[in-house]
């Protein structure tokens, strides 16, 4: 029986594993996209907001499976009488088991692939904070210019008289 479990909890991790690849082409397209774009145009901005809604779909699904590879572990370690299920507890019992490998074969891809996801979200959110700030100062100088050229440029001149009523209600 803990076979078999093994057995689905290394394919529950095959999936998030191609869960986890469509996520890095999404984040790997993003931080191409904060590389190369100023983010002046509403476009650029857009783009943004199309990949980052993607990348929730893509956690939305990885939320699901992950709520079934609990379901196995608490199935495995009632099985086992452990409390905790790691690759550690697992190796005490099941180091010998040819499904112990392949479940510790898929952990490993899905370790690397979440180190590389995030040390480009890492680049993509250091390069989006430059370019944001980058924006934030040239809206800073246009507001301090609009303000300077409405203080020696009237918007419209009163050419017309004004009627001004002193009487008290």
């Amino acid at each position: 029986m803990v076979k078999e479990s093994l057995v689905r909890l290394a394919r529950q991790y095959a999936c998030q594993l191609q869960h986890y690849k469509k996520m890095h082409e999404i984040v790997n397209e993003k931080h191409q996209h904060c590389d190369g774009s100023a983010f002046n145009e509403e476009e650029d901005l857009d783009k943004l907001n199309t990949l980052l809604a993607r990348r929730r779909e893509v956690m939305e699904q990885i939320e699901e499976s992950q709520g079934e590879v609990q379901l196995i572990k608490q199935e495995i370690g009632s099985l086992l009488g452990i409390d905790e299920v790691t690759l550690k507890s697992l190796s005490e019992h099941c180091n010998s088991l040819k499904e112990f490998e392949e479940l510790r074969e898929r952990v490993g891809e899905l370790d690397h692939l979440l180190k590389e996801i995030l040390e480009l979200d890492k680049k993509s959110q250091a390069a989006l904070d430059l370019k944001l700030g980058s924006a934030k100062e040239n809206i800073d100088r246009v507001k301090v210019g609009k303000k300077v050229s409405q203080a020696y440029n009237p918007g419209r001149k009163q050419v017309e008289g004004v009627f001004i009523d002193y009487r008290k209600k």
